[in-house]
């Protein structure tokens, strides 16, 4: 299986990224080709990873807080041709790191996607969730319609075609 891995490592957080590929080698999906997709603005980080394999470096432009996180979509759906040539795709937030092994038993059903709720949030009344309430918000969920968890964007994968088609939906 050929999995892709998607990573935003613009500014500072280039700090991350020994760590998390170290633990990712270690722990992420030891019976499949994974491949790493870096996406920075540091030219010196580019070329500190040259010599990596299995990793491809997309540069990126630096939108600052919260722009890199909000534009996260459409710096995805500018390798989409690349990314299509891949099994599964999986974002990690800049700061995951793997402590225990992590199996191909995790991956979803054609369609579906992998989402990890929210640790903050776990536990709580869904009224409290902090879902969108701006109704001119294509996010937005009206009280009472309050779902039974709510999931962090820090980690997200599924298949390659549901995966950039949700990457396509929240790039809107």
């Amino acid at each position: 299986m050929k999995i892709a891995v998607l990573y935003i490592c613009i500014g500072k957080y280039t700090v991350l990224w020994p760590e998390f590929y170290d633990s990712s080698r270690k722990y992420f999906f030891k019976k499949s080709q994974v491949h790493y997709f870096v996406f920075t603005d540091s030219d010196d980080f580019i070329n500190s990873l040259c010599n990596e394999l299995d990793v491809t470096c997309v540069k990126t432009k630096n939108y600052g807080w919260p722009g890199n996180t909000l534009f996260r979509f459409e710096m995805f759906l500018k390798i989409k041709s690349c990314l299509e040539q891949f099994d599964t795709i999986f974002f990690f937030n800049a700061n995951t790191l793997f402590l225990s092994e992590i199996n191909e038993d995790i991956l979803p059903k054609s369609g579906e996607l992998v989402v990890v709720e929210h640790f903050a949030i776990r536990n709580i009344d869904p009224i409290l969730f902090e879902y969108d309430r701006n109704r001119r918000s294509t996010a937005y969920i009206p009280y009472g319609k309050e779902g039974s968890h709510y999931v962090q964007a820090g980690v997200i994968g599924g298949d390659a075609g549901t995966f950039l088609q949700m990457s396509q939906e929240c790039a809107k």
